[in-house]
């Protein structure tokens, strides 16, 4: 884990006790609690460069890394960038699109876009679930016409 972001995890955790500190019953709990703060911080930590290393942007690497070769592309190759290219237009053409974006390419949790949109987690839960199938129908839709030419 990069060493600034080990001393963000910890001042998060020490600004997190600050608030909770009064309601711990036992003093001797600070260490646990503290422990227990801390590890939750660092798996969310974790889990969110997971997410990151999932998004489009790999996709995106691929399309780049695929176009400076100097060999023609596969059928394969040419398939996926127009799928990527028809999945961005989508997104940027969509309303609700921007939550999509916020979360897969951007690589943002769902608490931070519900924090950004001063909405609730459930409703941006809902959103991208929405979204997620709407896009799918819609990429359908179109690979199915790009088939029939």
């Amino acid at each position: 884990m990069d060493e600034q972001i080990a001393e963000d995890i910890v001042q998060v955790a020490f600004l997190r006790l600050s608030r909770h500190a009064p309601g711990l019953e036992k003093p001797n709990t600070i260490a646990q609690w503290l422990a227990v703060t801390i590890r939750n911080l660092c798996l969310d930590e974790f889990r969110k460069s997971i997410r990151s290393s999932r998004t489009l942007q790999n996709f995106v690497r691929h399309q780049e890394t695929f176009q400076s070769e100097s060999t023609e592309p596969s059928v394969d190759d040419k398939f996926d960038g127009r799928i990527y290219a028809e999945t961005i237009r989508t997104l940027n053409n969509i309303p609700g699109g921007e939550t999509l974006k916020a979360f897969y390419l951007e690589g943002h949790s769902v608490e931070e876009i519900a924090q950004k949109n001063q909405e609730a987690i459930g409703t941006v839960t809902a959103r991208l679930s929405r979204m997620r199938k709407k896009l799918r129908d819609i990429l359908l839709k179109k690979i199915s016409q790009w088939e029939e030419v």
